[in-house]
């Protein structure tokens, strides 16, 4: 049984079809191979078969998911330290425009735990497959 979602195909059960062209293979690839019937490279991800296109979504989302979830700790952390009340985004090399225009930006801790894909990179909007923008405590000096 396969399904497709997005150019990935689960290889499960005896039938394996290209995430391509559809046809049938003859057995699952385990390591990226070229279609026998339309000659594209097919990408293998963890027991899954991807088109260039899909694995790279995939990989994206799964980064930007892990970031997220660092960054929820992060928040999560410095917010019941009582000293942080903001946070400060950083951008590095390669950023997209939507992130440079938010470099240096302040952000309380309470918002950005509202709304993580909007105030903490990477954004939701981020352009980049690996976005490299994070964000930094800003103490508050009163509270020490």
């Amino acid at each position: 049984m396969n399904t497709e979602h997005n150019g990935e195909h689960a290889v499960a059960g005896s039938q394996v079809t290209c995430p391509y062209c559809h046809s049938s293979l003859h057995k699952g690839p385990v390591r990226s191979k070229k279609c026998p019937q339309c000659g594209k490279t097919i990408r293998v991800r963890k027991g899954k078969l991807y088109t260039e296109d899909g694995l790279r979504r995939h990989v994206r989302t799964e980064c930007h998911v892990n970031a997220r979830q660092s960054a929820l700790r992060d928040l999560r952390q410095w917010r019941e330290s009582g000293v942080v009340q903001y946070v400060k985004i950083v951008c590095f090399q390669n950023c997209c425009e939507d992130c440079k225009r938010r470099n240096g930006k302040k952000v309380r801790i309470d918002d950005a735990l509202k709304n993580m894909g909007g105030c903490v990179p990477p954004f939701e909007s981020c352009k980049n497959d690996f976005c490299s923008c994070d964000i930094v405590a800003v103490l508050d000096e009163s509270a020490l």
